[in-house]
């Protein structure tokens, strides 16, 4: 098979939102860069690739612990907590609250979920956005 016979991959893009006051601060570093040195042609695709690259891949103690401060979810803890209650009343054991709260410490993995099996009547190859697509509700 010939190069040109073969598919061309398209790569794929994920897209991330960010907010008003970090889109200054990605915008204001962009300007100082371009501002050093002449030739100097950033966009903030390149210039968040470059910031997350040079971090370090882990994150340390101190950020970890900042960031599940910002981002606890009280609601969602005790969901899980409830579904650990049941799982564990459904296997005839008991755990207590206090347990539950040490155990939020050490957080389990989670399980891969399973890919879903395609439907008979799919659409193949087609993609829709549920935000975009035509509703019906304006019959």
């Amino acid at each position: 098979m010939s190069d040109e016979t073969k598919k061309k991959r398209i790569p794929k893009y994920d897209r991330v939102t960010l907010y008003d006051e970090a889109m200054k601060r990605v915008d204001g570093w962009i300007k100082q860069a371009q501002d050093s040195k002449a030739g100097v042609s950033l966009c903030r695709k390149d210039i968040l690739n470059w910031y997350i690259l040079n971090a370090p891949e882990e994150l340390d103690a101190k950020s970890i612990e900042s960031l599940a401060t910002q981002f606890f979810d009280q609601e969602r803890f005790l969901k899980q907590a409830l579904k650990r209650v049941r799982d564990a009343k459904g296997r005839g054991e008991t755990v207590s609250l206090q347990e539950l709260m040490t155990d939020e410490q050490s957080v389990k993995p989670k399980k891969p979920r399973k890919p879903r099996s395609p439907k008979s009547n799919s659409t193949e190859g087609v993609s829709v956005d549920p935000v975009t697509s035509p509703t019906s509700d304006f019959s």
